[in-house]
Order: C-alpha cells, then structure tokens, then sequence
C-alpha cells in the first residue's frame, strides 16, 4: 500500500535560503519597528533640551541684569557715605552747626561810638575833609587878633565843599590866651564868629556851625591860637 506524504508538509518550504529569507524578513521588519520609537523619543530629548538651554539663557540673563543693579546701588551707597564721612571729617561730631548771628557783637545804635560813623557815609566824608584841609592849614589867629589868615580861608573853603549837598554839621572851638576870663572870652567869640562868616560866604549855612567859645579855659598861650573843627555829633 503506497503512503503519501501530507498535503500540508508538502507545500512547506523547508530550503534552507527560503528559511533564512523568511527569518530575516521577520527580523527586518522588528528591527523597523523597534527604530521608530527610538528615533521620536530622541526628538523629544533634543526638543526638551533647547528649552532648558533658553530658559538657563534667560534666568542668566536676568541673573547679570540683577547683579549689574546691584552694584550700581553700592557704589551709590559708597559714595553718599562718603559724602557724609568727609562732611562728618570737616566738622567736629555732634557740634551743632552755630545760628546765624550767633556770638556777633550787637551793632551799634545810630549815634553811638563816632559820629562820622554814626551819620554814615556824608559825615565820613566831611571828617576827612576836615583832617587833610587841617594837616594842609591849619586854622590859626595871631596873638590878640581875630582875622583869619588866608591859609586858614583856604582851609575852611575845602571844607565848605565837603558840606554841599548833605545835612551834616561841624563844631568850631574857638580860644584866647589872656589871663583875664572876659577879655578871652570875648575874644574867642570873635574869633568864631569869624569862621562861622567864612563858612555862610562859602554856601554853609550858619545853622549847621556850632561854634563853642572857650575863652581860655580849655587851652593857654601857642595852644589857644588854634582852632578845631569837627563833625557835630
């Protein structure tokens, strides 16, 4: 009785190169679908990592820009404790800074002290011009006499001109040398009277000459031949 082989084992490919073929078909095609998830899961990690790199770029960034205010604000500070060091250096710590005025001597009410001071700048004028025609010429009599000499006209000229256009007023002390108190007397009033004359010639009011007639009780012999002017007080 003739056995045949079963259709089924028949048909197979039992070649060695069909085998081989076939194993590495199946093998190829796990290799493709093994590759796959490999390569998108790489992509991730390459995607992933450029947004960690933006976002370290970024917190640096901003990191420096802190850093960089930061030191300005310091060097701020430095400089106004420096300031106040040096402002603290020039002046002794915890003085109180002196109040305006503090210690300054009370000015002077008006006339008091000098009078030429006192009645201002007119007045100092006037006793200058007092001082040089009086250091030039002074005003002088001779002995028994109460004319004026022409020096002393001159004298009493520049002064005149000193006194135009102010209201200051001069002192005229006048002198005699006779032992007698009435005749010297009478005399130094002469003589003032002369001086207040030359003053009213040259535009000076007589009101603004206060002549004071001593006679001789403030001045004797050479003395009482002089006469002095100045500013009234």
């Amino acid at each position: 009785m003739e056995h045949r082989a079963p259709p089924a084992l028949a048909s197979r490919d039992t070649s060695p190169i069909s085998g081989t073929a076939a194993v590495a078909g199946q093998s190829g095609s796990c290799s493709d679908a093994s590759h796959r998830p490999i390569t998108s899961q790489s992509g991730y990690r390459r995607q992933k990592g450029s947004s960690n790199f933006m976002r370290r770029k970024i917190a640096l960034t901003v990191a420096g820009a802190a850093m960089v205010a930061g030191l300005a604000g310091a060097c701020g500070s430095e400089d106004s404790s420096g300031s106040s060091g040096a402002n603290d250096a020039a002046s002794p710590s915890g003085a109180a800074a002196p109040s305006p005025g503090a210690g300054d001597a009370p000015a002077p009410a008006p006339g008091e002290g000098d009078p030429a001071q006192a009645q201002g700048g007119p007045a100092q004028q006037v006793t200058t011009a007092i001082e040089q025609a009086l250091q030039k010429a002074p005003v002088t009599f001779t002995p028994e006499n109460a004319e004026l000499t022409a020096e002393a006209k001159q004298s009493l000229e520049q002064i005149a001109k000193a006194m135009q256009g102010n209201e200051v007023k001069i002192k005229v002390a006048t002198h005699a040398g006779y032992p007698d108190a009435a005749k010297a007397k009478e005399l130094s009033e002469k003589r003032a009277e002369a001086i207040t004359s030359a003053f009213e010639g040259f535009g000076v009011s007589k009101d603004r000459v206060q002549a004071e007639a001593t006679g001789n009780e403030k001045a004797q012999d050479e003395q009482a031949l002089q006469t002095q002017i100045s500013v009234a007080g």
